[in-house]
């Protein structure tokens, strides 16, 4: 910018000073708004802070009900949001040069991303051997219902196999090991039945 104004006063090669200074507005309002997004991003952070809080307590919730109810439950550590360190206060940052500001904001932010992705991943990991089981639970009532609408609710052989998985399926926790081939047994002789 003081080589532009030189330049300028000199009146130069006033086409190329002009082609210049257009470039560098064009930049500096690029950093500007980056600043601005830089600075709404860090506001954000309290907020996703508890939000991400609440999440991990959902999942610790949601980890102590599929080790109650199934005998698989991953071996999973869930991330604890109150080892990060608080974000810096938002007047603070404002008050950075520009790259400190984008040194400091986007590792920060980076690190909530990392610690959202690894809740969502062991919520999804907590959440399946309970869906499992539910879907195990759905198509043995489903076959059974199957064997009953054809006339074979009370089939000698069939009650009882339905009962063993039925057994299996209905204490706590459930083993899905053990549950899953005495289904399918179940549902390929409700198969054979009613065929």
């Amino acid at each position: 910018l003081a080589g532009l104004r030189r330049r300028l006063a000199e009146r130069a090669d006033l086409a190329t000073v002009a082609q210049e200074a257009t470039e560098l507005l064009v930049d500096l309002r690029a950093a500007s708004s980056e600043r601005a997004r830089l600075i709404s991003r860090a506001a954000a952070v309290p907020q996703r802070l508890a939000d991400l809080a609440e999440r991990e307590q959902a999942v610790r919730d949601l980890a102590d009900r599929c080790r109650q109810r199934v005998v698989q439950t991953p071996r999973l550590g869930i991330p604890d949001v109150s080892s990060l360190e608080p974000p810096p206060p938002l007047d603070d940052l404002q008050r950075l040069p520009f790259t400190a500001l984008r040194g400091t904001v986007n590792p920060m932010v980076a690190k909530l991303d990392r610690l959202g992705d690894a809740l969502a991943e062991a919520e999804r990991r907590f959440r399946e051997p309970l869906t499992r089981r539910d879907e195990l639970r759905g198509l043995l009532q489903a076959f059974r219902d199957k064997a009953a609408a054809r006339g074979h609710g009370e089939h000698r052989e069939l009650e009882p196999m339905y009962r063993a998985a039925a057994d299996v399926l209905w204490s706590a926790p459930s083993d899905l090991a053990a549950a899953a081939p005495l289904v399918d047994a179940y549902v390929r002789r409700v198969n054979e039945v009613t065929a």
